[in-house]
């Protein structure tokens, strides 16, 4: 009788609790993303609202599953999902929010990349979620690592670097072809064909490539 008692008495005291926000039962996570803008110019949509309102320089909000984030050239926004998993959102950007790990067993953070440069952070010591980002051409799964994913103004080709670790990339036009795009290599994807064979980059251009995304990440100009 008393092991029945408990169950009941914890189930009850879990709907209280789900239901005032407060907490959740058997590893649930919180649904939301923290978003905050580090530079001016950035935008949100959430909910039901049709128009992006002006999210201030330093000031954070709540994004959900289907809720958006703009950037224009000059801004930069980044997502934090807990200590360990940061998004940044720059270089005239737009991003949304498609899925956020609801239980410690569903361990998938997705957003698509719609415009602009993504640099994305994964501290594998830290780390619980697995982080996806989409574009119209491809997919990155990263499980721990530093990358930037850049779509290319103009040309429709989308472009994955590692700089730490490794990321797996497959193109939407041959989601079978998958690569390990290890660190200090790129590869790239189009409108039609697979992902390209990763190819290592000369010390030199990973320099380069360095220092465009701290001139692009600074809301500087920054030409591809």
């Amino acid at each position: 009788m008393a092991p029945r008692i408990f169950r009941a008495w914890t189930f009850a005291a879990c709907t209280i609790l789900a239901l005032a926000g407060l907490a959740a039962c058997g590893g649930r996570r919180a649904d939301t993303v923290k978003a905050q803008a580090e530079l001016d110019a950035v935008t949100v949509r959430t909910g039901s609202s049709s128009a992006f309102q002006p999210l201030a320089t330093n000031a954070a909000t709540d994004l959900r599953v289907g809720d958006q984030l703009d950037v224009n050239a000059s801004g930069r926004a980044v997502l934090r999902f807990g200590d360990a998993v940061s998004l940044e959102v720059f270089r005239d950007g737009g991003l949304a929010l498609k899925s956020v790990p609801a239980r410690d067993s569903d361990p998938v953070v997705t957003v698509l990349l719609t415009f602009g440069a993504l640099f994305g952070r994964v501290d594998p010591a830290g780390a619980t979620s697995r982080v996806t980002v989409q574009t119209n051409q491809l997919e990155v799964v990263s499980t721990g690592t530093e990358f930037l994913v850049v779509r290319e103004v103009g040309s429709g080709r989308d472009w994955v670097v590692t700089f730490k670790d490794s990321v797996r990339v497959h193109s939407w036009q041959e989601p079978n072809v998958t690569w390990t795009v290890q660190a200090g290599q790129t590869t790239w994807a189009e409108a039609t064909g697979p992902a390209h064979e990763p190819v290592t980059l000369a010390p030199e251009r990973l320099a380069q490539i360095m220092a465009w995304y701290r001139e692009a990440r600074a809301g500087r100009e920054a030409p591809d």
